[in-house]
């Protein structure tokens, strides 16, 4: 999976799941160029409030760079059809362009003339605000104990753009756009309330929200479905997940603290149960079965999380 394989919410399409990268990918993501921007507000002596936007697009679009079909430079060379990077390029979320993009004209490379170089997009905004109020006090005055609240709510959207069902035909085409066509919405909502039950324990507790709606078929898992109905902008996500919370803070010392939070995850999966990788293709003997579609998918789960910090 390209998103983040553990919940609903964590640093979403900004680092792939099979790779780990040594710096900070939400601050500095791979092949992204744009606007981003902040504001901060400090509307009261302990509260305050955030806004972030942006507008990115990609760097450098997916068309790939290393292109030969099968026999393009001699006779049984290469002997099948390769398609992809040179080192070095990355993209967490827009993937190379699907097989059918490029016009296949006999005699020579297959792979030489793409009919379209799209480019990736996204967009997004991310609210947030907190606030404490003290009920216990030092002889100096300043606060000791208190009840925080915080909530946030963000939202992205990734597109990309893809006209080959027009510029190819056939099915071809239709596989070609379904693979090459990206729009996806994410919305997410956090609310949460902590309380210093000592001036060592904070206790807490919050719900939160995130969804995500749309299409996206890197892999042309669905290529069938387009090809028997036509379609290549239907929605194959539509997953929603809750996530009820607790969480226990500890602070040992000045420059040490312990955590751990447990969550729920309530997942439910909204995609038309007739959204299945392997529809009815009479010519390729295929029909359909119940057991055959992936939809829906709905699972419950605990997730438990420690964090041990200190600051030097």
């Amino acid at each position: 999976m390209l998103f983040n394989h553990l919940r609903i919410g964590e640093s979403y399409f900004t680092a792939r799941g099979d790779l780990y990268y040594l710096h900070d990918t939400d601050r500095f993501p791979h092949n992204r160029e744009g606007f981003r921007g902040k504001l901060d507000w400090e509307f009261a002596e302990n509260g305050s409030a955030s806004l972030q936007l942006g507008f990115m697009d990609q760097k450098e679009t997916s068309l790939q760079d290393v292109r030969f079909s099968t026999g393009a430079l001699a006779p049984g060379v290469p002997n099948q059809p390769v398609l992809g990077f040179s080192p070095g390029f990355t993209d967490a979320l827009f993937g190379g362009l699907s097989i059918f993009t490029f016009a296949e004209i006999p005699g020579v490379n297959a792979f030489a003339i793409p009919l379209e170089n799209p480019r990736g997009s996204y967009d997004f905004f991310n609210l947030s605000a907190r606030h404490r109020w003290y009920v216990e006090h030092d002889e100096e005055g300043q606060g000791t104990r208190g009840i925080r609240l915080r909530g946030v709510v963000n939202g992205t959207n990734y597109s990309r753009d893809s006209n080959l069902q027009a510029l190819r035909g056939g099915a071809a085409g239709t596989r070609g756009e379904n693979g090459n066509f990206v729009d996806i919405d994410y919305l997410g909502w956090e609310l949460a309330v902590d309380y210093d039950v000592t001036e060592n324990f904070n206790l807490g507790a919050g719900y939160g929200n995130f969804s995500m709606t749309g299409h996206y078929d890197p892999e042309g898992v669905y290529s069938n479905y387009a090809e028997s109905t036509g379609l290549t902008r239907f929605d194959n996500f539509e997953v929603s997940q809750g996530q009820p919370f607790v969480e226990l803070t500890h602070r040992v010392s000045d420059s040490v603290s312990w955590g751990i939070e447990a969550r729920w995850l309530q997942t439910r999966d909204g995609v038309d149960p007739a959204v299945f990788p392997t529809p009815n293709l009479q010519s390729l003997n295929l029909f359909f079965l119940p057991q055959r579609s992936a939809h829906p998918f709905n699972w419950d789960g605990l997730q438990i999380n420690t964090v041990f910090s200190v600051n030097f």
